[in-house]
């Protein structure tokens, strides 16, 4: 199992007199964070530099800032592929062309659309998450994970070698897949209950990515959720753990680690003018 790192920016604009800054904020957009990222940067008045009174004014104003600023800068998860609700859906089944062996049935500009998105946009600003889609509309644990069993493309740490791609190749083996409770995916097993059993080694390779995140930096997990269909992607991996979502908060791919605990730290970069 391996876990992914984030490194995510978000551009907070405060109005004010002073000379253009720079400052870096850590965890969450609050006025605690910000009130001493401006005092690290120098500024001695917080309130005179916010142009309000009172420190309660001041919160207030912090407040309205961060909202304006997470709003003004999320892509919608359901604008990353742009194909509608049904496709990604079945995306994070493992049943679309993006899934499939056959590359050439990869809709035309797709892989361009992601990598722009990671190239132009992922870095400055918030991804959404995708909570209208079943896999992902409650995460208590606040965890997620994707996990492949094929892989398709000599690209990453798979046995695939074949540059014209492979058809039945093992993704790098990273995890222990143990069960899978299908009453907790029945949209992706298509059935209301059951369970897959794999006792030993027999589900063979299966590489996982998973992730956490806590309340501080809840407004990155769409950022960290793209992460993992892009590595998923770049790396050609494929086939999703029979009865199980490809991806999913983990209450609805129980079974399929042994542990996952991590913790998060995100960092926001903001502008001051």
């Amino acid at each position: 199992m391996k876990f992914l790192s984030l490194s995510s920016i978000v551009s907070l604009i405060l109005c004010s007199t002073a000379k253009a800054q720079t400052h870096t904020l850590s965890g969450s957009c609050n006025y605690g964070s910000v009130s001493a990222a401006l005092t690290a940067g120098g500024v001695a008045d917080i309130n005179a530099f916010l142009s309000v009174a009172t420190e309660a004014e001041a919160i207030a104003s912090v407040s309205s800032l961060c909202d304006a600023a997470y709003s003004a800068k999320t892509l919608p998860f359901d604008k990353v592929f742009n194909k509608g609700y049904q496709f990604d859906r079945e995306f994070f089944h493992g049943n679309t062309e993006l899934n499939n062996f056959e590359s050439e049935t990869v809709p035309q500009g797709v892989y361009d659309r992601i990598d722009t998105i990671d190239d132009l946009i992922k870095p400055s600003e918030i991804i959404g998450w995708p909570s209208y889609l079943d896999e992902f509309e409650s995460c208590p644990s606040q965890a997620a994970m994707c996990c492949w069993t094929a892989d398709k493309f000599s690209a990453g740490g798979g046995t695939c070698a074949s540059e014209g791609g492979c058809a039945d190749a093992e993704p790098a083996d990273n995890t222990d897949i143990c069960h899978h409770d299908m009453s907790k995916s029945p949209l992706a097993a298509r059935v209301r209950a059951g369970a897959a059993v794999f006792s030993g080694d027999s589900e063979g390779a299966a590489h996982c990515q998973a992730f956490v995140w806590d309340d501080s930096t809840a407004a990155f997990n769409g950022n960290l959720l793209f992460d993992a269909v892009n590595y998923g992607m770049d790396n050609g991996y494929t086939r999703a753990v029979p009865g199980a979502p490809m991806c999913g908060c983990v209450e609805h791919v129980r079974g399929l680690v042994a542990c996952m605990i991590f913790l998060k730290f995100v960092s926001y970069l903001f502008y001051v003018f």
